[in-house]
Protein backbone atom coordinates (compact mmCIF):
# COMPACT_ATOMS: atom_id res chain seq x y z
CA UNK A 1 0.00 0.00 0.00
CA UNK A 2 1.53 3.12 -1.14
CA UNK A 3 0.23 6.32 0.31
CA UNK A 4 0.50 9.48 -1.61
CA UNK A 5 2.18 12.31 0.17
CA UNK A 6 1.36 15.91 -0.61
CA UNK A 7 4.11 17.72 -2.45
CA UNK A 8 6.33 19.65 -0.11
CA UNK A 9 7.22 23.30 -0.56
CA UNK A 10 10.84 24.30 -0.53
CA UNK A 11 12.05 25.17 2.99
CA UNK A 12 12.50 28.92 2.25
CA UNK A 13 8.88 29.66 1.29
CA UNK A 14 6.45 30.65 4.08
CA UNK A 15 3.08 29.01 4.37
CA UNK A 16 0.21 31.01 2.89
CA UNK A 17 -1.84 30.63 6.09
CA UNK A 18 0.83 32.39 8.15
CA UNK A 19 0.85 35.36 5.74
CA UNK A 20 -2.93 35.69 5.99
CA UNK A 21 -2.81 35.48 9.81
CA UNK A 22 -0.12 38.19 9.91
CA UNK A 23 -2.16 40.49 7.65
CA UNK A 24 -5.30 39.98 9.73
CA UNK A 25 -3.41 40.74 12.95
CA UNK A 26 -1.90 43.87 11.37
CA UNK A 27 -5.32 45.15 10.24
CA UNK A 28 -6.84 44.51 13.70
CA UNK A 29 -4.02 46.32 15.52
CA UNK A 30 -4.30 49.27 13.11
CA UNK A 31 -8.06 49.52 13.69
CA UNK A 32 -7.56 49.40 17.49
CA UNK A 33 -4.89 52.11 17.34
CA UNK A 34 -7.08 54.38 15.21
CA UNK A 35 -10.06 53.89 17.54
CA UNK A 36 -7.91 54.66 20.57
CA UNK A 37 -6.61 57.83 18.93
CA UNK A 38 -10.14 58.99 18.09
CA UNK A 39 -11.39 58.33 21.62
CA UNK A 40 -8.38 59.52 23.65
CA UNK A 41 -7.12 62.34 21.40
CA UNK A 42 -9.65 65.00 22.49
CA UNK A 43 -9.14 64.12 26.17
CA UNK A 44 -5.38 64.49 25.88
CA UNK A 45 -5.73 67.76 23.96
CA UNK A 46 -8.04 69.17 26.65
CA UNK A 47 -5.59 68.18 29.39
CA UNK A 48 -2.77 70.05 27.63
CA UNK A 49 -4.55 73.40 27.54
CA UNK A 50 -3.30 75.98 30.00
CA UNK A 51 -5.85 77.71 32.15
CA UNK A 52 -5.26 80.81 34.20
CA UNK A 53 -6.32 80.31 37.78
CA UNK A 54 -6.72 83.16 40.17
CA UNK A 55 -5.85 82.72 43.78
CA UNK A 56 -3.21 80.05 43.17
CA UNK A 57 -0.53 80.41 45.85
CA UNK A 58 2.93 81.46 44.66
CA UNK A 59 5.88 79.11 45.16
CA UNK A 60 7.68 79.45 48.47
CA UNK A 61 9.98 82.45 48.65
CA UNK A 62 8.37 84.36 45.78
CA UNK A 63 5.75 87.04 45.91
CA UNK A 64 2.62 86.40 43.85
CA UNK A 65 2.45 88.36 40.62
CA UNK A 66 -0.69 89.48 38.86
CA UNK A 67 -0.66 88.79 35.13
CA UNK A 68 -3.03 90.65 32.92
CA UNK A 69 -3.26 88.62 29.75
CA UNK A 70 -4.33 91.46 27.46
CA UNK A 71 -1.91 94.13 28.64
CA UNK A 72 1.57 93.04 27.63
CA UNK A 73 4.09 94.64 25.31
CA UNK A 74 6.72 92.71 23.35
CA UNK A 75 9.87 94.80 22.82
CA UNK A 76 12.68 93.35 20.68
CA UNK A 77 16.22 93.87 21.92
CA UNK A 78 19.14 94.68 19.64
CA UNK A 79 21.14 91.58 18.67
CA UNK A 80 23.89 90.83 21.19
CA UNK A 81 27.21 89.48 19.90
CA UNK A 82 29.86 88.65 22.50
CA UNK A 83 32.94 86.46 22.91
CA UNK A 84 32.55 83.92 25.69
CA UNK A 85 34.76 83.94 28.77
CA UNK A 86 37.94 81.91 28.69
CA UNK A 87 38.59 82.24 24.95
CA UNK A 88 38.41 84.87 22.26
CA UNK A 89 37.73 82.30 19.53
CA UNK A 90 34.16 81.41 20.53
CA UNK A 91 31.46 83.97 19.78
CA UNK A 92 27.80 83.92 20.77
CA UNK A 93 24.94 85.77 19.10
CA UNK A 94 21.70 86.23 21.00
CA UNK A 95 18.50 87.80 19.73
CA UNK A 96 15.78 88.23 22.30
CA UNK A 97 12.65 90.18 23.18
CA UNK A 98 11.25 91.25 26.51
CA UNK A 99 7.63 91.00 27.56
CA UNK A 100 6.65 94.06 29.59
CA UNK A 101 3.72 94.45 31.94
CA UNK A 102 1.26 96.88 30.39
CA UNK A 103 2.43 99.55 27.98
CA UNK A 104 5.16 101.56 29.76
CA UNK A 105 6.41 104.76 28.14
CA UNK A 106 10.03 103.99 29.05
CA UNK A 107 10.12 100.68 27.11
CA UNK A 108 12.97 101.65 24.72
CA UNK A 109 15.14 102.89 27.59
CA UNK A 110 14.41 99.77 29.63
CA UNK A 111 15.21 97.56 26.61
CA UNK A 112 18.57 99.32 26.15
CA UNK A 113 19.50 98.91 29.83
CA UNK A 114 18.51 95.25 29.80
CA UNK A 115 20.54 94.69 26.62
CA UNK A 116 23.63 96.18 28.31
CA UNK A 117 23.11 94.02 31.37
CA UNK A 118 22.73 90.85 29.28
CA UNK A 119 25.89 91.73 27.35
CA UNK A 120 27.87 92.19 30.58
CA UNK A 121 26.54 88.91 31.97
CA UNK A 122 27.29 86.90 28.81
CA UNK A 123 30.93 88.03 28.89
CA UNK A 124 31.30 86.03 32.13
CA UNK A 125 29.74 82.82 30.77
CA UNK A 126 31.96 79.95 29.60
CA UNK A 127 31.10 77.45 26.91
CA UNK A 128 31.05 74.60 29.46
CA UNK A 129 28.28 76.37 31.40
CA UNK A 130 25.87 76.49 28.45
CA UNK A 131 26.56 73.16 26.77
CA UNK A 132 23.60 70.90 26.23
CA UNK A 133 19.91 71.39 26.83
CA UNK A 134 20.23 71.78 30.59
CA UNK A 135 22.96 74.39 30.17
CA UNK A 136 20.72 76.39 27.85
CA UNK A 137 17.82 76.14 30.32
CA UNK A 138 20.07 77.37 33.16
CA UNK A 139 21.24 80.28 30.98
CA UNK A 140 17.65 81.20 30.14
CA UNK A 141 16.63 81.07 33.80
CA UNK A 142 19.64 83.16 34.84
CA UNK A 143 18.86 85.75 32.17
CA UNK A 144 15.18 85.88 33.19
CA UNK A 145 16.10 86.40 36.86
CA UNK A 146 18.61 89.08 35.94
CA UNK A 147 16.14 90.90 33.69
CA UNK A 148 13.42 90.87 36.35
CA UNK A 149 15.81 92.29 38.95
CA UNK A 150 17.07 94.97 36.58
CA UNK A 151 13.54 96.14 35.74
CA UNK A 152 11.98 95.95 39.23
CA UNK A 153 9.50 93.31 37.96
CA UNK A 154 8.28 95.46 35.04
CA UNK A 155 9.49 92.75 32.69
CA UNK A 156 7.46 89.57 32.73
CA UNK A 157 9.83 87.39 30.70
CA UNK A 158 12.81 87.34 28.36
CA UNK A 159 12.02 85.45 25.15
CA UNK A 160 15.06 84.08 23.33
CA UNK A 161 14.44 84.11 19.58
CA UNK A 162 17.88 83.18 18.22
CA UNK A 163 20.87 81.64 19.96
CA UNK A 164 23.99 80.76 18.01
CA UNK A 165 27.55 79.89 18.99
CA UNK A 166 30.44 79.74 16.54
Amino acid sequence: MATKLAPRKPPGEPKSSSIVATLVAFVLVTILAAAGGVLLGPQIADAGRVTVQEGVPAPAGRAPRQHQLNSATLVPLSPIVVSLAGTKKIWMRLEASIVLEGRPSDAPLLAAKVGEDILAFLKTVTLAQIEGASGFMFLRDDLNDRVRLRSDDKIRELVIRTFAIE
